[in-house]
């Protein structure tokens, strides 16, 4: 797919219309043909981009802790069998894919019609990622024995954190289309170190695999959600950042001089 369907530009592209490549070609006028300096120091001094990597870090401590630790959670503690905790452990992860897909096009739509600001959306749908998982996982600890309960809770939070993907996961390229690689290596990589943390900090705090043990996981997972979202929520921006195109800048600075 990726080798039929991707181009380097939109006029090499054989499948999109007329009204698709003036889009495309508007889109991307900020964006530099060739790679300039990187601008490093405003990169790291950014504060939009530290509270995407606060709203990363709380996406990645629950994401790793429900990849790595529900199959444990259902088996030490719901008791079900092996194939019973697979199926029911992947069905949290199909509604995540289909709430991801149905929340992009619904941000989107939002987007273009005018009903919400860049910057809005992205906090609004980063939020119902991070605060509907962290109720629901909640109730989950709080269900008891109830294990098609429980299963219920887990995947309707797995639901909630879909909408992640067209909140904080595309907000690298809102700040700066010509780094935004660059972004997301620092977001993701910083990110990504909660997978080294939370398994270490899940089994040191259920060494006895019991429900109240758990629980204290989960109020855990709950505050890091919590405040990693209400820090993206204060910083966070969906403009583009002003080092994002400095000659862009100077140029219009010159002409106001002028």
């Amino acid at each position: 797919m990726w080798v039929l369907l991707c181009y380097s530009d939109p006029d090499s592209h054989p499948f999109i219309s007329d009204k698709e490549k003036m889009y495309l070609k508007k889109e991307l006028e900020n964006v530099h043909r060739e790679s300039p300096a990187t601008p490093w120091r405003s990169i790291w001094t950014s504060t939009p981009l530290w509270a995407l990597v606060a709203a990363q870090i709380g996406h990645d401590w629950g994401f790793f802790t429900m990849v790595t630790d529900l199959p444990k959670y259902m088996s030490d503690v719901l008791k079900f069998d092996v194939k019973e905790n697979g199926i029911w452990s992947s069905v949290p992860y199909v509604v995540m894919w289909l709430i991801s897909m149905s929340s992009g096009w619904l941000c989107d739509w939002l987007i273009t019609r005018g009903y919400m600001k860049i910057t809005f959306a992205r906090k609004f749908f980063t939020t119902v990622a991070s605060l509907g998982p962290a109720l629901f996982i909640m109730i989950a600890s709080y269900s008891g024995c109830d294990r098609y309960l429980t299963v219920a809770m887990f995947t309707i939070a797995m639901g909630f954190m879909g909408t992640f993907y067209c909140g904080m996961k595309v907000n690298a390229l809102d700040l700066s289309p010509n780094y935004a690689g660059t972004l997301m290596a620092i977001v993701n990589g910083i990110g990504a170190i909660t997978g080294i943390f939370t398994p270490y900090v899940v089994g040191a705090l259920t060494e006895n695999h019991t429900l109240k043990q758990w629980r204290v996981v989960f109020w855990i997972t709950f505050a890091v959600f919590v405040v990693t979202n209400i820090i993206y929520t204060c910083y966070g921006s969906g403009e583009e950042q002003s080092w994002n195109n400095k000659e862009k800048n100077r140029d219009e600075k010159g002409k106001d001089l002028s």
